[in-house]
């Protein structure tokens, strides 16, 4: 059955190209940058989108500067980003009901390479020399970490997960980490950088899609395990699990080779590759199906039967994004579509 459109929205910015759409986990909110310095945050429910004051008020350090959203609050009241031209800082934005408010911080790091939010509310950023720090919203320093040096090579940290319970999940150059609350080392794994992951539904595993050798790697966090999956003839840009976790998405920067693996087997169920590189291509967790950008329409995949079916929208969005158990969000100027 093809998935319909439940819901259009309208905005008076339109979303800038190739901008990440933020979507919080229960798919209550979304946020974006409709230009460098204006960012955007649609309350799905009330469809209302407040949008940040085109100057900055409040003094020294909150200057607006270009930056890009990195992670969003689990309530959608927070986003945090660091500024492109002082990569030393973090921004920190908060809202009520159609105000915002944003404040820039120095948390004593090298230049900043990865954040989140967790549950708690609190502040997770971490550095390009394998330094990490947890902090309030507010900016105040509440602990701080290293990870374990290295023989050779950078320290530098690519990605930071909150998981359940507290814990943390932490990509460094040389391995992926995993840490109590308290900074606790808990487990480490042989697993270098990558160009794109995606951690399961369930957190249990972390899928690791790499540039050089062109491999994804598959940790399961529960008992180290690391397994290898075939891969695309290019380099993995995107990988997404669908909601139950039984498969995995992955494509080639721009969507113009994508394939779904069946995760216990490693096998191949579905696989796409087309001469032009314009277009895209991205999961729908819940349903399963592709969605793609060809030929001037946007089509919906059955991984199962293959079939193809076109979709009553837009040929090509600007940004696309969805979670796991949420529609699809689909931006088109200033108009964004859900799909479900």
């Amino acid at each position: 059955m093809p998935l319909q459109v439940t819901s259009t929205f309208s905005f008076p910015a339109p979303v800038a190209a190739s901008e990440p759409l933020l979507i919080t986990p229960d798919s209550s909110h979304v946020a974006w940058k409709s230009d460098p310095k204006t960012l955007q945050v649609l309350d799905v429910g009330s469809g209302e989108v407040t949008s940040s004051p085109s100057k900055s008020r409040g003094g020294a350090g909150s200057a607006l500067v270009p930056t890009r959203p990195r992670a969003i609050s689990p309530d959608g009241n927070v986003v945090v980003e660091w500024e492109l031209t002082q990569k030393r800082r973090v921004k920190v934005w908060t809202w009520g009901p159609r105000k915002f408010a944003s404040k820039s911080y120095d948390l004593g790091l090298g230049a900043i390479t990865a954040a989140t939010l967790t549950r708690d509310g609190c502040l997770i950023v971490g550095d390009e020399d394998g330094q990490w720090v947890i902090a309030s919203w507010d900016g105040q320093c509440l602990n701080r970490f290293s990870t374990p040096p290295q023989s050779h090579g950078t320290r530098r940290l690519w990605r930071i997960w909150a998981l359940g319970e507290g814990t943390l999940l932490v990509a460094g150059s040389a391995a992926l980490y995993r840490y109590s609350p308290d900074g606790s080392l808990l487990g480490q794994y042989a697993v270098g950088p990558g160009k794109a992951y995606a951690l399961s539904a369930d957190e249990t595993t972390l899928a690791v899609g790499h540039a050089v050798g062109m491999v994804i790697h598959l940790v399961d966090l529960q008992t180290g395990a690391i397994r290898e999956l075939p891969l695309l003839e290019a380099d993995v840009f995107s990988l997404a699990f669908t909601s139950d976790g039984r498969r995995l998405f992955a494509a080639t920067k721009g969507g113009w080779t994508w394939a779904v693996l069946d995760v216990e087997s490693g096998g191949t169920l579905r696989s796409a590759s087309h001469t032009s590189k314009r277009g895209d291509a991205m999961l729908h967790p819940k349903s399963g199906f592709v969605l793609e950008t060809r030929d001037k329409a946007m089509h919906q995949v059955d991984v199962d039967s293959g079939d193809r079916v076109a979709l009553p929208v837009p040929a090509r969005a600007s940004s696309m994004g969805s979670v796991a158990r949420g529609p699809a969000f689909l931006a088109f100027g200033t108009r964004m579509l859900a799909l479900s």
